[in-house]
This record gives structure tokens, C-alpha cells and sequence, in this order.
């Protein structure tokens, strides 16, 4: 399997992100367009291929669960 990604973003521009995340001043699970379980992943690596979505997420875990507790 080959994965691919790319990123204009410096170390330093993604830790200021992930802060923005963590005080809430952005809802990361709202820039995800559509959301697949992993039986279905085929159809989200097709949809994500094709541009007619941004940000497709895969989930191994059930719709609600967001997998181990930390």
C-alpha cells in the first residue's frame, strides 16, 4: 500500500493549529467533509481520489466511539 500526503504547513504553524484545537477556538471534526468506517475505506480512498471531497476520515472504531480512552 502507498500512502501520499503533502504539506506546506512548518512544524511551528501546525503546533500553533493543534493549540487552536486544544482551547477550542476550532472544531477540528467540522473541516472533515465525510466520514467512513474502515470496511468501507476502498469507497473513501475513491472519494478522496476523485477531489469531490477535501477531507475524508477513515475510522477503525464504531460512529460515536473515538477508540481507546486515554
Amino acid at each position: 500500500m502507498l500512502f501520499r500526503s503533502t504539506t506546506a504547513s512548518t512544524n511551528e504553524e501546525c503546533r500553533a493549529a493543534l493549540d487552536l484545537i486544544v482551547d477550542g477556538r476550532v472544531d477540528a471534526g467540522s473541516l472533515v467533509e465525510t466520514r467512513f468506517d474502515l470496511a468501507s475505506a476502498p469507497a473513501a480512498f475513491e472519494l478522496a481520489a476523485s477531489g469531490q471531497a477535501l477531507k475524508v476520515l477513515i475510522s477503525p472504531w464504531p460512529e460515536g466511539d473515538h477508540g481507546p480512552k486515554a
